[in-house]
């Protein structure tokens, strides 16, 4: 993540300057990542909403398509909501 303001204010002007987009600093979105079946006690947690096994991954980007976080410890059956 950008830490200083001059970083920051870079960020912002490149998003701006893709999209239109005002004050944004990342851009924030989740997929799910098809895992072997569990079979271990709680295997039934990982199962996601479309019914295969899965880990809900959370990745945020900057302007320039550089991932600049990634969160990858969420089972699929937790929400996206939950995650953010």
């Amino acid at each position: 993540m950008p830490t200083t303001l001059n970083e920051q204010q870079e960020t912002i002007r490149k998003f701006r300057s893709i999209a239109n987009f005002p004050t944004v600093i990342g851009a924030i979105d989740c997929t799910h990542i098809r895992v072997k079946k569990v079979n271990a006690d709680g295997g039934q947690l990982y199962i996601n909403r479309k019914g295969f096994s899965s880990i809900n991954v959370q990745v945020v980007c900057d302007a320039d398509l550089k991932i600049m976080d990634i969160v990858t410890r969420w089972r699929g059956s937790v929400h996206d909501s939950r995650i953010f």
